[in-house]
């Protein structure tokens, strides 16, 4: 059965959000590539996604919310001050990595090793995903969680053809392995594309002597400072 749903507009968010907040996965058009979004309010969710992407336990889930959210978690007194400059516009074209105050009460997961979080903010990145974000705090869900359009190891999925066939794999692998709680639904958006192709860059504020680009477009530098710069102009980069 196709579980393909489409977003030509507004009026397509609402049932979209209705299933994401019921507990079904969303595989998800961000940019030119797919991602896994998942409602952190249903138990034990992000752990049966991790198991059927092949996951281990050490790795982090990105959080998905708002700028003015994440402001409330971030450590002030670690992170880069240019984050309070440019986080909020880069959170929208970039995975932002900042490191968070462990002394708060975090909602969501984060890296205890180095008290750390990277998010990015649905209302800067399309104003469709904007208005998801805006219907699922609406109903109390103030962030979703997310991770990469594949199985751990492969490349992400960047069409939609790629994402119903990976969204089929898991969801008969969830069946075969008693994970009742999973089910992966493909949500394309026809109208979001970006000047680029590939992941997101990410860019950390974790070092206070310069902003550090930990992940580049297509493993190209060159092309992601160009892409950067605008946001990053007069900061110093490492």
């Amino acid at each position: 059965m196709d579980r393909t749903l489409i977003i030509n507009s507004t009026d397509d968010v609402p049932y979209v959000a209705k299933q994401f907040l019921a507990g079904k996965i969303l595989l998800l058009k961000l940019g030119e590539v797919y991602a896994f979004v998942l409602n952190p309010q249903i138990e034990g969710l992000a752990d049966s996604l991790n198991r059927l992407k092949g996951r281990t336990a050490g790795q982090h889930l990105s959080v998905i919310c708002s700028y003015a959210f994440m402001l409330s978690f971030v450590d002030r007194e670690r992170v880069n001050a240019d984050f309070f400059e440019v986080g909020e516009v880069l959170s929208g074209k970039a995975l932002v990595r900042i490191p968070i105050d462990p002394n708060k009460n975090i909602p969501f997961p984060y890296n205890e090793e180095y008290k750390s979080i990277q998010f990015l903010d649905f209302y800067s990145c399309h104003p469709l995903l904007g208005k998801f974000q805006t219907e699922i705090e609406r109903q109390g869900c103030l962030f979703a969680l997310s991770t990469s359009g594949n199985i751990h190891g492969a490349p992400t999925c960047v069409n939609l053809d790629e994402a119903r066939e990976l969204a089929s794999v898991l969801n008969a692998k969830a069946i075969d392995s008693s994970a009742d709680n999973v089910q992966i639904i493909v949500v394309d958006i026809p109208s979001l594309h970006r000047e680029y192709k590939g992941s997101f860059p990410i860019v950390s504020f974790e070092n206070q002597t310069a902003i550090e680009i930990l992940r580049f477009i297509e493993g190209s530098p060159d092309f992601t400072y160009r892409y950067l710069m605008p946001y990053l102009k007069d900061k110093k980069i490492m």
